[in-house]
């Protein structure tokens, strides 16, 4: 007992001090095209974990890996046992799942009530799991019972072999653990769980599951019928676009949904599909106008285009978007009085809230011609934050020497 009180003192000890107290996600990890993020959960010490990251495979594979609930011991983070208890039908199940944690803390043991609902209209399923605490569905003896567990998968169409998967969930695992402890040993549960679902995929058996499943012929039909094209592209730009009438305007040309059949709704044909989108409105003149006196956050969903990591790496290294930016001086204004988006793209927070905070000096960055065509004969620039960072400190420098 004195030992288990001295682990968990010096963990608390550790980690206490980088508690984060906002109810806000925020970003703890980005490696290999996956991203972490924690938040509090209002109320509470406790806190909810998700990761987003694509997953070279069709949706139903994915599907079919997530109703395989024997397997997941072979890639859930710290998942030891599972056993189905009721198969209440495909989509329905209710099962045992026994938890690892480490010495000299015993396992924990939770029901499992999950649910599979696909709609094809927005190119989405939703696998919802929580817990269940009925005394026909004991948990075994020897392990702490879970109690409060509840999260989600969500698998988004982003073309036919490739899903974008966003795991979620927030647990109290009960016992004597302090929630402290329990959050850092959590924390990466995540990102553990899209990275064997990365691995999953290569199975011939999930392969083959996908090819006979019920979810197949519809998604098939899908990508081949222009109604639904266009149906599963709107909903996915209205992700990042807040007015209809804008999506409108960008499905005004027929072209669009054309080129995304051919691709076959594949995923390169939808990732474009978000950047042709932003050229059509730069260049609208009546978009132009009707949001001239608009913040950037009035028209479009900006964290979302930012933090979906390989979309903001298709933006930085698309030479006429970049110029489009660099070009327009509603738009770089827009953008250096945003503070948040202007942190991400600058890597500092403090530089661009001491410019987001001072419209003077927005205004003379933005009207520095000089200075914007010294940026724009480097258009590597974008690519590279701690170069564009310094170069806007430098410019900062010569400003205040000047005056």
């Amino acid at each position: 007992m004195m030992i288990r009180r001295y682990v968990y003192l010096t963990l608390i000890l550790a980690f206490v001090a980088s508690d984060a107290c906002s109810s806000e996600w925020e970003l703890i990890y980005n490696k290999e095209g996956i991203t972490g993020y924690e938040k509090i959960v209002p109320g509470t010490e406790m806190k909810e974990f998700k990761a987003s990251g694509f997953v070279e495979s069709r949706m139903e594979v994915i599907g079919e890996i997530l109703r395989d609930i024997p397997s997941y011991p072979q890639w859930m983070a710290k998942c030891k046992a599972t056993q189905v208890l009721k198969d209440i039908d495909r989509n329905t199940k209710i099962f045992f799942n026994e938890t690892s944690v480490p010495w000299p803390v015993p396992n924990r043991g939770v029901i499992i009530t999950n649910t599979t609902k696909y709609d094809l209209e927005t190119g989405r399923a939703v696998i919802r799991f929580k817990s269940l605490i009925s005394p026909e569905y004991p948990v075994r003896k020897g392990l702490v019972h879970i109690k409060e567990l509840e999260g989600e998968y969500l698998l988004e169409y982003f073309g036919r072999n490739m899903t974008k998967v966003t795991y979620r969930h927030k647990a109290n695992p009960g016992g004597s653990v302090p929630m402290k402890v329990a959050n850092f040993q959590s924390k990466l549960f995540p990102v553990i769980n899209i990275q064997g679902l990365r691995k999953m995929v290569r199975l011939k058996k999930y392969q083959d599951l996908g090819d006979k499943c019920e979810e197949y012929q519809l998604i098939e039909n899908m990508v081949k019928e222009p109604a639904a094209v266009r149906t599963i592209s709107k909903n996915r730009l209205s992700e990042y676009f807040y007015k209809d009438e804008d999506i409108n305007r960008i499905f005004s040309d027929g072209r669009v949904v054309d080129r995304i059949i051919q691709k076959r709704a594949s995923f390169e044909s939808i990732k474009y599909l978000v950047i042709d989108a932003c050229k059509v409105l730069i260049n609208d003149p009546e978009t132009r106008s009707r949001y001239r006196n608009k913040s950037l956050r009035d028209v479009v969903n900006v964290d979302k285009f930012y933090d979906d990591r390989g979309l903001a790496t298709l933006f930085v290294h698309d030479a006429q978007f970049v110029s489009l930016i660099l070009n327009d001086k509603d738009m770089l204004r827009k953008i250096l009085s945003d503070r948040i988006l202007s942190g991400k793209i600058l890597g500092s927070k403090s530089l661009a809230k001491t410019i987001a905070n001072d419209q003077v000096l927005v205004n003379r960055l933005v009207s520095d011609d000089a200075f914007i065509e010294k940026i724009k004969s480097n258009s590597k620039l974008f690519q590279a934050p701690d170069d564009l960072r310094i170069m806007i400190e430098k410019r900062m420098e010569e400003y205040r020497n000047k005056a």
